[in-house]
């Protein structure tokens, strides 16, 4: 007869074996606080500060604990693609995003989507719009609202930032839902903006399920992803058709593996109308402001753009391999003023080990 107490002895060897087992070690990071670990260390408005600070102090992956949540923060270029690129398998996932995701329903927008199958078809009818093929038909749309800014900017100069962001919500709403807007009062940008604002409330930085705000406006989520997507339906039906990638997709339905193509459609092209027009309105005010903290520089592209174009017209975008020194300036601001520095949130799937760091319980990663 086996004693009651043997499982007990058997449970507890297996235990004491668990701990004495040599483990790799946790990368490198911050001291952490019981219960709270590092909530306190990391700004709110400005972690990529800290992130910076760490980098230098830490080395090129340090580890961060959040109220029991282990995030990993990567600081070199390689080994974002060690892990990003070259272990897809583990580190495509996204974390569970409590208010922007669960609550607000964001969660069904390409950056968000854990739906693997969805965020496969939803990469693949946004490449039609984004792939290098693809964007050259918007270029006549660019050149004519770049004209329009100049335009705009001589008569009113004192409204710079107001009309870089209203050119961009143009080119973005023009591109995705064929909509031509006239100023930053049309309720579009103002979804828009709302939009932006809450969901950046709720995933600054890291902070991305620690707090959540306590107020849901899912309404407005639903009027921002579906209204424009409702007028170009009735444009189609009334035969006032202009041409857009919701346009365009919704003529030339394909195979979407049984999933609902319109949903798809809907909010692949919410995400483009979401994500893109503020990265371009940041870029564009970057550009600006970098040829006023460098007017050496500005001379210089002014000089080419003179020499080349004689003043007889404006530059278009086929002009651009004849004026090297001004392509290399658009180039710079991609690297001198990046418009998100800091990138979407990772999840590991499975327990990882890199350069003998243990990242076997690693929720979140987050690379700059």
């Amino acid at each position: 007869m086996v004693p009651l107490w043997s499982p007990l002895i058997v449970a507890s060897l297996f235990l004491l074996i668990r701990l004495l087992r040599k483990r790799d070690p946790l990368p490198p990071g911050p001291p952490r606080r019981p219960f709270i670990g590092n909530l306190f260390d990391v700004p709110f408005d400005n972690p990529l500060a800290a992130f910076e600070t760490w980098r230098k102090q830490y080395g090129e992956i340090v580890y961060m604990q959040v109220l029991g949540n282990s995030i990993v923060v990567l600081n070199t270029m390689n080994s974002i693609v060690d892990l990003l690129e070259r272990r897809p398998w583990n580190y495509s996932h996204r974390p569970v995003f409590t208010m922007v995701g669960e609550l607000m329903g964001l969660d069904r927008a390409i950056g968000l989507n854990n739906r693997h199958k969805v965020w496969r078809q939803q990469r693949k009818l946004a490449s039609i719009a984004l792939s290098p093929q693809g964007i050259k038909q918007y270029m006549p749309l660019q050149e004519r609202l770049a004209a329009v800014l100049l335009s705009e900017l001589e008569e009113r100069p004192d409204r710079l930032a107001g009309l870089c962001d209203l050119t961009a919500a143009r080119l973005i709403l023009e591109i995705t839902y064929g909509i031509s807007v006239e100023n930053m009062d049309n309720s579009y940008i103002a979804e828009a903006e709302d939009i932006f604002e809450l969901s950046n409330t709720s995933l600054h930085g890291f902070h991305y399920q620690v707090m959540p705000p306590l107020l849901v406006v899912e309404h407005v989520l639903k009027a921002f992803v579906s209204r424009p997507f409702e007028y170009v339906k009735d444009q189609m039906e009334a035969g006032n058709t202009k041409p857009s990638l919701v346009s365009t997709l919704l003529s030339n339905r394909s195979d979407v593996e049984g999933l609902d193509f319109e949903e798809i459609v809907k909010w692949t092209a919410g995400t483009m109308y979401g994500a893109g027009g503020e990265s371009t309105a940041v870029t564009l005010k970057s550009f600006i402001l970098a040829m006023a903290l460098h007017p050496d520089v500005q001379a210089k592209a002014q000089k080419e753009l003179d020499m080349f174009l004689n003043g007889s017209r404006l530059p278009t975008v086929e002009d651009r391999a004849s004026l090297p020194y001004v392509n290399a300036c658009i180039k710079e601001i991609f690297r001198w003023h990046v418009a998100l520095p800091l990138g979407m949130p990772r999840r590991a799937e499975k327990d990882d080990v890199y350069k003998g760091w243990a990242l076997n319980i690693v929720l979140c990663v987050v690379a700059y």
